[in-house]
C-alpha cells in the first residue's frame, strides 16, 4: 500500500472521491493513421475524426472527412461509439476534449484517445473535468516533446480525477451548462473579452472540479458508493471478456491519518 498524499493536488469536500482515469473506464486506447494502414479517403463511407474535430466540449464537423469502410475491418478498436470521450493527444490542441454524440459509424486516427466510461452517466462531467485547467495543466505538464508534442496513453490513465456524489455531479452539470451558455452567448470581437471569457470558463470549470461551484448535500450518497458499483461493473465485464483487466489496479482511500493511499 502506497501513500499518494504528495499526488492529490487539492483536498475535495466530504463524501467526494479520488479516482484514476483507468478506473472509471473500459478501454483507453486510439486510432491510426490511415496512409499507415492503407485506407484512402473517399467522399462516405466511415466518417473519420481527427483532432481538428475535437473542440472544447464541442464535435467540430464543419468539413468531415470519410474512409473507405475497411478501416472499421483493420482499426476495430477503435471504432467510436456513442458518449466516447475525444481528447486531442497530440500537437497544439492537446487537451481539448468533447463528447462523441452521434450514432454514425466512425473511426479516429493516432491524435485522438478515445475514452470509454463505464458509467455513461458520468460521461459529461468527465468531459468538463478534463477540459479544466487542473486537467490541461496535467496534460502539458506530461507532455513528451519528440517531432511533435504528444501525450501518451499511458499518463492520460493515471490522471487523478476528483468524483463528487452522483446528485451532486448532476447538480455540477446542470450550473455549469447553464453558465456556460450564457457566457458562449456573449458576442465581441475584442480579442480582450474573448480572453476573458476563455478564462471565465475555464475558471468555472476549476471551480466545480474542487466541490466550490454548487451547495454540498449531506444527505448525497457519497462518491465512494459510485466507485465501487463502477467496480463491480467493470469487473463483470471482465468476466465476460468484453475488456480487459488492467495491469495496475488502482483503489484510492482516505486513511485514518488523514492522508490518500
Amino acid at each position: 500500500m502506497k501513500c499518494i498524499e504528495d499526488e492529490i493536488p487539492f483536498e475535495v469536500p466530504e463524501g467526494w472521491a479520488w479516482s484514476r482515469l483507468v478506473s472509471l473506464t473500459a478501454i483507453i486506447t486510439k486510432g491510426a493513421s490511415p496512409k499507415w494502414q492503407g485506407v484512402d479517403y473517399t467522399s462516405s463511407g466511415t466518417m473519420f475524426i481527427t483532432s481538428e474535430n475535437v473542440g472544447v466540449e464541442t464535435l467540430l464537423l464543419e468539413s468531415p472527412k470519410f474512409l473507405s469502410e475497411k478501416i472499421n475491418k483493420i482499426q476495430p478498436r477503435s471504432i467510436l461509439e456513442t458518449h466516447d470521450i475525444l481528447t486531442n493527444i497530440v500537437g497544439a490542441s492537446i487537451g481539448r476534449t468533447c463528447e462523441y454524440t452521434l450514432v454514425d459509424s466512425a473511426n479516429t486516427n493516432q491524435a485522438v484517445a478515445i475514452i470509454r466510461l463505464i458509467a455513461v452517466d458520468m460521461v459529461s462531467y468527465v468531459v468538463k473535468c478534463l477540459n479544466s485547467d487542473y486537467c490541461v495543466n496535467l496534460m502539458f505538464a506530461n507532455q513528451v516533446n519528440v517531432a511533435r508534442a504528444n501525450l501518451s496513453l499511458s499518463s492520460l490513465a493515471n490522471f487523478l480525477i476528483p468524483i463528487p456524489p452522483l446528485k451532486e455531479m448532476y447538480r455540477i452539470i446542470a450550473h455549469l451548462d447553464c453558465s456556460l451558455r450564457h457566457i458562449s452567448g456573449i458576442q465581441s470581437s475584442e480579442d480582450e473579452l474573448r480572453q476573458l471569457i476563455l478564462f471565465t470558463k475555464t475558471k468555472i470549470l476549476d471551480l466545480a472540479i474542487r466541490g466550490q461551484l454548487v451547495p454540498q448535500n449531506p444527505d448525497d450518497e457519497p462518491a465512494s458508493v459510485l466507485l465501487e458499483r463502477i467496480r463491480t461493473e467493470k469487473e463483470e465485464l471482465i468476466k465476460q471478456g468484453k475488456i480487459k483487466r488492467d495491469k495496475k489496479k488502482s483503489v484510492i482511500f482516505k486513511g485514518d491519518d488523514n492522508s490518500y493511499y
